[in-house]
């Protein structure tokens, strides 16, 4: 399964590690993938959804949950193909 967020699809960047003497090894910077259980009410039933997604996606459901509602955040997750 590829690294990568199904809702902003972010994925793995790469850089360097770089040391004092400045010498440079190639190394992989991960994104803070977790699986979550969403819960939301879609079309007046209570749906569960398990998904894997980044950490920023999962703050960003919760601010349009809080700020604009329920229906928002659905829509937002049906704009990003998850549901």
């Amino acid at each position: 399964m590829a690294r990568k967020c199904k809702l902003m699809g972010k994925s793995p960047m790469v850089g360097n590690n770089v040391s004092h003497a400045n010498n440079k090894t190639k190394r992989r910077f991960q994104i803070a993938l977790q699986w979550r259980r969403l819960f939301f009410i879609v079309d007046g039933v209570k749906q569960q959804f398990r998904v894997r997604i980044c950490q920023q996606a999962y703050r960003t459901i919760d601010k349009i949950r809080n700020t604009d509602g329920e229906a928002a955040a659905v829509e937002f997750l049906k704009k990003g193909k998850v549901i």
